[in-house]
């Protein structure tokens, strides 16, 4: 009984294998429109364009992330579509009205229906993820009337992980809005309310083929999941994206030396919520190792401002007499502060030679050893007004970020204070932090555990059981990561995720690399490399640069310029945090040497 109903669910709701575009076809209809928006005649190597689209049509001209015009052919031929669209662009009085330099900016994008397939709404949570987020977009049929909502504009307008199935869960979301997509469908079919409630309706979803205009305006770009699809990775591609990560990271310095925390590049505004001093300090430590590995003095310039941030307003009152420095507010300090502060200054110095934060690097090492309990871990919260630690409350990273940063202080200064500190940190952290019977089953979020284990081998810092547990946590981010045959999400290998529901964060596939990149270094350091973790970070390399924002995939930012460089949330979640860039750039950072020059294939 399972089969049959699995057999009949399958069927029934499956998309047939589509018959695509070629790409010379595609090319071909690029030119075309190109011709007709720059006001030229047709290239006379105008072919029939014969392939047919399973549905309709849209041949959009986008101007700054916005439709200028939209033309949506019927089911009909590529050819067809396109000499109607030719006729609407030459005809169009906004496009005519452009100086030519403006055409030249504008981008033409292609969407070609290649299936349709019904959708069960009539459960919530099927109807939500019936429509595969990126890739689908959304249809209804009222009386005689069909509207259509584009892969594109359902992403533009964050109706993805929109729906809410657990109340007490609110930060549990999967697949569409229904209120705002069925809303916005209703709005395009002009049905009153009494209209709506009177008309059969179906809803159905589509697949479609997209190709955006390249940049020189001569190709058709394949587009998945509204980016251009990087094939594979070699070094100079992973130097080019770290640069435009580090550049980003500048756009969004303050002239304080602070960052703007969140930008929501689909509307060009930032976030004004609270601010993050840990991710601050991430973020500093990603900029100098940015200028170390690629010497641009902008990016030094960008690191020294936001210490200096650092050192003028992050320590209180209460941390500026005493021998140590911690990094918060009036009554707040926290142990991750302090601990990344003390990195990004150290890798700063580390690179520059410029010694003059080395003062603070220090106070806050003697912070780091204050903070640490007798068993290795760390008291995560303090008091600088009474000068109180909070050992109690647990929060995530801090312990890993302390033994990273008192690593990083040893590599400076050589000075064996660190030493015996750091080795009891990293015993708590890969032994008794788990020496309990459920602790066999799991491995918590321990990257900054690894990236410390693989710094403090140059110490002398070295255990069996460090590499052992850093070998165990690559293994089981292996087992996350997406495969090149892994069916729906294959166009997303390399990401870490959970099953196909459910849209890899970027995040984690930035941090998760972070780790493997230093267990590798720390298997190499010890005479046994591992290759499957070092496979395990080309993939992941690869997918971060396909996430990334790049100038041939910005077609639907208002300032792409502005957005090119970021990291958003998830493949189809349009908000950049600094810490989405900081971990994915940290890892194109320490983990540049580790891809080859010639292009690499998984």
């Amino acid at each position: 009984m399972p089969l049959v109903v699995y057999l009949v669910t399958y069927l029934h709701y499956r998309l047939p294998a589509p018959r695509l575009v070629p790409a010379a076809e595609a090319d071909q209809a690029i030119r075309i429109l190109r011709a007709a928006v720059d006001g030229r005649a047709a290239p006379a190597d105008a072919t029939s364009l014969a392939s047919a689209s399973a549905g309709p049509i849209w041949i959009t001209v986008y101007r700054a992330g916005e439709p200028l015009l939209r033309h949506q052919a019927p089911r009909g031929t590529l050819g067809e579509a396109v000499r109607a669209a030719e006729r609407a662009i030459r005809a169009s009085a906004p496009i005519r009205a452009l100086e030519p330099a403006a055409r030249q900016a504008l981008r033409i994008k292609l969407d070609l229906v290649v299936g349709e397939g019904p959708l069960l709404d009539g459960v919530p949570l099927f109807f939500a993820n019936g429509v595969v987020p990126g890739r689908d977009g959304l249809g209804l049929s009222a009386g005689d009337r069909t509207a259509y909502l584009l892969p594109d504009e359902l992403v533009k307008r964050d109706l993805f992980a929109g729906y809410d199935p657990f109340w007490f869960m609110a930060e549990f979301r999967t697949g569409l809005d229904l209120r705002a997509a069925v809303d916005l469908l209703a709005e395009r079919l002009e049905l009153t309310a009494d209209a709506w409630r009177r008309t059969s309706k179906r809803y159905f979803r589509f697949r479609t083929q997209a190709f955006v205009e390249s940049l020189e305006r001569e190709r058709a770009l394949p587009v998945d999941r509204q980016r251009v699809v990087v094939d594979g990775i070699d070094r100079k591609q992973l130097r080019e994206a770290l640069e435009r990560a580090a550049d980003y990271v500048l756009r969004q310095a303050r002239p304080d030396g602070s960052y703007e925390y969140i930008y929501y590049p689909f509307n060009n505004t930032h976030s004004t919520g609270e601010y993050s001093l840990p991710r601050h300090c991430g973020t500093t430590w990603f900029m100098s190792l940015a200028y170390r590995v690629l010497g641009q003095p902008r990016f030094r310039e960008g690191a020294r401002a936001a210490i200096e941030y650092l050192a003028r307003n992050a320590v209180p009152p209460g941390c500026q007499s005493t021998p140590y420095a911690c990094i918060g507010a009036l009554h707040e300090g926290d142990l991750g502060s302090a601990a990344l502060g003390a990195v990004a200054i150290v890798e700063y110095q580390q690179a520059t030679g410029d010694r003059r934060f080395e003062a603070l690097a220090r106070r806050l090492g003697k912070f780091l050893l204050w903070m640490q309990k007798p068993n290795g871990d760390f008291c995560h919260q303090y008091d600088p007004a009474t000068a109180q630690r909070n050992c109690k409350d647990i929060l995530l990273y801090y312990s890993g970020e302390a033994a990273l940063g008192l690593a990083k202080l040893w590599s400076l200064t050589r000075d064996p204070v660190y030493v015996k500190p750091l080795e009891r940190a990293l015993d708590f952290l890969t032994v008794e932090n788990y020496d309990f019977f459920l602790g066999q089953f799991f491995i918590g979020e321990d990257h900054w555990t690894c990236i410390a284990a693989d710094t403090a081998f140059d110490a002398g810092v070295d255990k069996p059981e460090y590499a052992r547990f850093c070998y165990a946590f690559a293994e089981l981010n292996a087992r996350a990561q997406y495969q090149v045959d892994e069916g729906p999400v294959a166009d997303l290998h390399g990401a870490f995720g959970i099953t196909p529901w459910f849209m890899p964060h970027n995040t984690p596939a930035g941090s998760r690399t972070e780790a493997n990149v230093a267990t590798y270094l720390l298997s190499v350091k010890r005479k046994e490399p591992q290759p499957q973790v070092l496979r395990s970070v080309r993939m992941s390399l690869r997918y971060l640069i396909d996430q990334q924002i790049r100038p041939e995939s910005a077609y639907l930012f208002p300032r792409p310029e502005l957005a090119v460089g970021g990291m958003m949330q998830t493949p189809v979640r349009g908000n950049i945090r600094i810490d989405f860039v900081q971990h994915a750039a940290a890892a194109m950072a320490r983990g540049l040497e580790l891809v080859p020059e010639a292009r690499w294939r998984p």
